[in-house]
This record gives structure tokens, C-alpha cells and sequence, in this order.
């Protein structure tokens, strides 16, 4: 089974979604954390379900918060490399995530 890390620039996103999402609700923060560790769960069991987008990069939906883990798949890890809000734009997304692979 391949090693799961997050890199920096995906911690820097969830830290940044966390400190908006405390802005709105205090509560909020804990319930993202419980859905970005699900999610973290799911990939690390099966990362292959996700399907390719771009570039070797595979995408897992969130599943209370409109946010998604891009990561990318080798046969000795899974990195994942950026959590994006689903409202941001395709091009953001792709330029983003093809700066971080």
C-alpha cells in the first residue's frame, strides 16, 4: 500500500479553509476536520477509485464541505497536494494543482 502524505501546500489550504470556516461557526472546524480525515481514510484504502482528471491527478470530494482533495497517485505514495473549494474555477484548479505536482 502506498505512503499518504499531505504536503505543506495542501496543510496551508486546510488551515486556510479552517480560519474562514471559524469565522462563520466555531463548530465548523471540527466537523471539516472529521470530513478531511474520511477523506484523507478513503484514499489511503483506495485510491484507485478516484479517476484521473489531468495530469495523474485524481480528485476526492468532500463529504459535508463543497471541497475537494486533488492528489496525485505512484506506485510508493499518494500526495496530496491541494484542497480546493468546488466553487473556484477549472482553470484556477489546474493551474494551482500543476504548480504543487
Amino acid at each position: 500500500m502506498p505512503k499518504l502524505t499531505v504536503t505543506s501546500f495542501a496543510q496551508n489550504d486546510i488551515r486556510n479553509a479552517s480560519i474562514w470556516l471559524n469565522s462563520q461557526d466555531e463548530r465548523l472546524v471540527e466537523e471539516f476536520a472529521e470530513d478531511i480525515h474520511e477523506a484523507l481514510e478513503r484514499i489511503g484504502t483506495a485510491p484507485q477509485i478516484y479517476s484521473i482528471l489531468f495530469a495523474k491527478v485524481r480528485r476526492c470530494l468532500l463529504r459535508r464541505f463543497r471541497y475537494h482533495l486533488y492528489f496525485v497517485l505512484s506506485t510508493k505514495a499518494i500526495r496530496v497536494i491541494a484542497v480546493v473549494h468546488t466553487s473556484r474555477s477549472p482553470r484556477f484548479i489546474k493551474k494551482t494543482v500543476r504548480k504543487r505536482r
